[in-house]
């Protein structure tokens, strides 16, 4: 229904989004030949359209973009590459050096980050980094931030992720976004956890808990318990792993897709710690079920290799 009413707006404002599978390849490939030409060209070469009119019909363009993008980071990865690319090319062509391009740069990253081109990814990144300090955005500055420093955990440059995210936690408590500053803390999380420091890992989540559960967050909490779940078994504590496993089957997003496959390859860890093999196979396939319906970043379903 999103999907639709996004097509139908585009088209009202004169531009396309493909549907079929066929023609959105073709026009990702389009996207990249502009994206190739746009590279050799200065940033801030187009410095938009001035307007008044014009330039609001611009920023609805690219809401819608961008709206597509979020839709379909989990949903459907050829869709996304695409959504991404007619977001950055037009962000470039029309809104000058801005809010908006600086996001839709941040966005392109994370696509190489998937591919993965972490190189190239991280350079991107940095531009991001560089552009939102040159318009003193200092909310674009703090995602750009957080952006680069899960570019570098799925590096596994863990210590350098965790200056990003402590930097990027900074920010976002400096500017009272309590939602961002979570999701950075779920980054040191993670981190800290693939580095064994168990304790810092255990205080920050508690933390974000506290966070989650006053926001009445759902997804926040499931998530997380999924993190509380990881430290557990982790520590070697399969009891209070297996309760933290009961009480995600009563919360909200319990299907939710995305947190349920994390939950799910939490669980087939735990049964291969406590010898439970067969029932270790049958969560990870479960897990590898949902994940092909969601497309959750490689970097969350390393655990397959397990199987």
């Amino acid at each position: 229904l999103c999907e639709n009413y996004g097509i139908q707006a585009l088209k009202l404002l004169g531009k396309k989004m493909p549907r079929k599978k066929a023609a959105i390849i073709l026009s990702i490939l389009k996207e990249m030949v502009i994206h190739l030409l746009y590279s050799f060209l200065p940033t801030g070469f187009f410095r938009g359209n001035p307007d008044a009119e014009s330039k609001e019909k611009n920023k609805i363009i690219y809401s819608v973009y961008f709206i597509f993008c979020w839709s379909y980071i989990f949903y459907n990865s050829i869709k996304f590459a695409n959504s991404i690319f007619s977001l950055l090319n037009f962000s470039q062509r029309y809104m000058g050096i801005s809010k908006e391009l600086t996001t839709s740069i941040s966005g392109y990253a994370a696509l190489l980050m998937q591919i993965p081109f972490f190189k190239l990814a991280s350079k991107h990144h940095m531009k991001s980094i560089y552009l939102n300090k040159k318009i003193n955005d200092k909310f674009g500055l703090a995602v750009s931030l957080l952006f680069l420093g899960f570019c570098y955990e799925w590096m596994g440059k863990y210590y350098k992720a965790i200056t990003n995210f402590q930097q990027a936690a900074d920010y976002f408590n400096k500017i009272g976004d309590i939602k961002e500053y979570a999701t950075a803390l779920l980054g040191l999380i993670e981190c800290n956890i693939y580095l064994a420091q168990y304790p810092q890992a255990k205080k920050i989540n508690m933390e974000h808990r506290k966070i989650a559960v006053a926001a009445k967050d759902q997804y926040a909490i499931a998530i997380n318990l999924v993190n509380t779940t990881m430290l557990e078994i982790e520590r070697g504590n399969f009891v209070a792993a297996n309760h933290n496993l009961k009480e995600f089957k009563n919360i909200e997003y319990f299907n939710s897709g995305t947190a349920t496959c994390y939950m799910s390859i939490c669980l087939g860890k735990l049964f291969i710690e406590t010898g439970q093999i067969q029932n270790a196979q049958d969560s990870l396939l479960q897990a590898k079920k949902i994940n092909k319906d969601h497309a959750t970043p490689k970097h969350y379903i390393i655990n397959y290799n397990t199987l």
